[in-house]
């Protein structure tokens, strides 16, 4: 639920801030950068995910991008992999994203609408919030 609220452009880490003070006291925000640490995790676990669909799609294509077949270095290949999608896509997407003014509220606001609207600047944010909004979806309806 804390996750579906930072991917509401509506509240981000703003409404967070503001219930956990009232919520943690002092703990406040060592609370909030919990949560912002569980949000950069689940997007570096899913671009971890797009990063190996891509590669593996390459295979698939019979491209190989190393000139050097069973080096010893495989470990590396992934390390570097890992590291790039970390810094290059969580913390620039996340960051621009969680930077960027919260939008007022609304009762006639679609987040979903705005996600399919907004995926092309955050497509891995994108994918998380389809992910996570159709659960809450699922949970509320019952």
């Amino acid at each position: 639920m804390r996750v579906a609220g930072v991917l509401d452009p509506r509240y981000k880490i703003e409404l967070l801030e503001y219930y956990y003070v009232k919520l943690y006291g002092n703990d406040a925000n060592d609370q909030v950068k919990l949560i912002q640490q569980l949000c950069y995790d689940l997007l570096y676990e899913y671009q971890l995910k797009i990063n190996n669909s891509s590669s593996s799609d390459s295979q698939m294509l019979g491209v190989n991008f190393s000139n050097v077949e069973d080096d010893g270095l495989e470990d590396y290949d992934l390390y570097v992999r890992k590291k790039k999608a970390r810094t290059s896509f969580v913390k620039i997407g996340l960051d621009i994203y969680l930077e960027e003014e919260v939008l007022p509220r609304s009762s006639y606001f679609d987040i979903l609408l705005w996600w399919k609207l907004n995926g092309v600047k955050y497509p891995t944010l994108q994918t998380i919030a389809k992910d996570v909004l159709a659960i809450l979806v699922f949970y509320c309806s019952f």
